[in-house]
């Protein structure tokens, strides 16, 4: 569920006076946290109209050790970053002062097979281009961007990543595709004021929100249902129990879609029809993108179902 996240700490002169005094004026933040072994955390000391401030990036995944989190591990989540404050500035009341700037949610879809993983990464790309502000990003060969100023969706190949920074990944990075939802400061000051709730962490580490951030954002641009060789989705479709034309209508776009792609199917139809017509492929676990008839593939679990069937259970787990 959480990911990475990005705190503002405000500081008083007393905190960076304890800092200098135990630490050191020259010991970095960073290298006090290195000191006393906490991984998955990196901070930035810096001073802005005379005041001092701290920001600071945070892996949950990594500071807990922990490859989803879940609900449950908030009150140790609040524990550890309490403890850094204190070792840091002597302080570990700062944490309720703390001011929420990133927050990226994510999970992990494990994909053994390398052709398999590349296969589905390059049959995401056939989804929608743009949603809402969201503009459809493919520069890099192993990763999808969705991008607008507030809110980013990013779907890459973690081993790839790993290995263009010559870093080793973490156990449960091996071998998976990772999917994240990220929103920028502008969009959590947004929520957070036109909901009237605190800009903190604690605010967003929730199952409900996470699953309304995906559904608004990833499910929408991602059709949901599997995968198949448009031969193979022709006869998926015959097989259905519809009148003759509905099946013909479904064939056709089906086809439209292999040739021309999503957006030329939308900018032709009208979107109450749209939806009507992906709603009866995803009743029978369709997607209306396919493989090339040529893929040695015949059919491809689809993200959405990944993740109903190996993620959506552990959001339950205590």
């Amino acid at each position: 569920m959480l990911h990475t996240f990005r705190v503002l700490i405000h500081l008083r002169k007393c905190h960076i006076d304890f800092k200098n005094n135990v630490h050191g004026s020259y010991i970095s933040i960073n290298q006090i946290l290195k000191e006393y072994r906490i991984d998955g955390i990196k901070a930035r000391l810096y001073t802005k109209h005379s005041a001092f401030r701290c920001s600071i990036f945070i892996d949950a995944k990594a500071l807990l050790r922990k490859d989803f989190l879940v609900e449950a591990d908030s009150n140790k989540l609040k524990e550890l970053l309490s403890r850094v404050l204190e070792i840091a500035f002597g302080d570990r009341k700062l944490y309720e002062e703390h001011n929420l700037t990133r927050l990226d949610y994510s999970f992990d879809i494990k994909v053994p097979c390398e052709s398999e993983r590349k296969l589905l990464l390059e049959t995401l790309k056939k989804h929608q281009k743009n949603y809402r502000r969201l503009r459809q990003d493919c520069t890099y060969q192993t990763t999808i961007y969705y991008k607008s100023k507030s809110v980013k969706v990013v779907i890459y190949d973690k081993n790839s990543e790993r290995k263009a920074k010559n870093e080793d990944p973490f156990n449960w990075e091996i071998d998976v595709l990772r999917v994240e939802v990220q929103l920028m400061n502008t969009h959590l000051y947004n929520r957070c004021k036109r909901n009237k709730i605190s800009k903190i962490i604690e605010s967003f580490l929730n199952k409900d929100l996470f699953l309304e951030y995906l559904n608004t954002y990833l499910f929408k641009l991602i059709n949901e249902g599997d995968y198949h060789t448009l031969n193979s989705a022709k006869q998926l479709v015959s097989s259905l129990k519809l009148k003759a034309n509905k099946t013909n209508k479904l064939i056709k776009m089906l086809t439209d879609c292999s040739t021309n792609g999503i957006h030329y199917i939308k900018e032709g139809m009208d979107p109450k029809t749209f939806k009507d017509r992906i709603s009866s492929l995803d009743y029978t676990n369709l997607n209306l993108v396919t493989l090339p008839d040529d893929c040695t593939y015949q059919n491809l679990k689809g993200i959405y179902n990944r993740f109903m069937e190996d993620i959506y259970p552990l959001l339950f787990k205590e």
